[in-house]
C-alpha cells in the first residue's frame, strides 16, 4: 500500500471561514473597491467569477480603473484578514496528518499579498500545522 506524503487543502470555505457577516470576503472585497470608485458589480455577477484570478476579473469589470480598483481590493482584503477565521475542526485535522508523517500545505486562490498574511494570522506555519 502506498503511503500518502503530501495533504493539499484549499482555504476558502474549506479550511478558512472568510465569511463577514455572511458574505465572503473576496465578494465584499469586490464590491467595497468597486463601489469606491462609483463602479456598481452586482453581487450575483461578482459571485459567478469567484475561484478566478482576481487582477482578471477586475480588469474585465472595472475599465479604465482597474487599477486603482485592484489596489484598493487588495487593501480591503488586508484589512478584513484579522476577521477571517478557521474551520472548525481544520487545526485538529492538520495536527492528525502531521502526527502520521504527512506534509500538509494549503492553496489559495487569494493574491499571494493576502495569503501569505492570512497563515500568519491563523498561527498555522506557527504552531506547525502547516507545510
Amino acid at each position: 500500500m502506498t503511503r500518502t506524503r503530501l495533504a493539499v487543502f484549499d482555504m476558502a470555505g474549506t479550511t478558512v471561514d472568510d465569511r463577514i457577516n455572511g458574505v465572503p470576503v473576496v465578494l465584499k472585497s469586490y464590491d467595497d473597491a468597486f463601489r469606491n470608485h462609483g463602479v456598481e458589480v452586482p453581487m450575483m455577477v461578482l459571485n459567478a467569477h469567484r475561484g478566478r484570478d482576481k487582477r482578471t476579473v477586475i480588469s474585465e469589470l472595472g475599465g479604465d480603473k482597474a487599477d486603482e480598483i485592484y489596489v484598493d481590493f487588495i487593501g480591503f482584503l488586508k484589512g478584513n484578514i484579522s476577521e477571517i477565521r478557521e474551520m472548525e475542526g481544520a487545526p485538529g485535522v492538520f495536527k492528525k496528518l502531521k502526527e502520521k508523517g504527512v506534509k500538509t500545505v494549503v492553496s489559495t486562490g487569494f493574491p499571494v499579498e493576502i495569503a501569505e498574511p492570512l497563515v500568519e494570522h491563523l498561527g498555522w506555519v506557527k504552531d506547525g500545522l502547516v507545510d
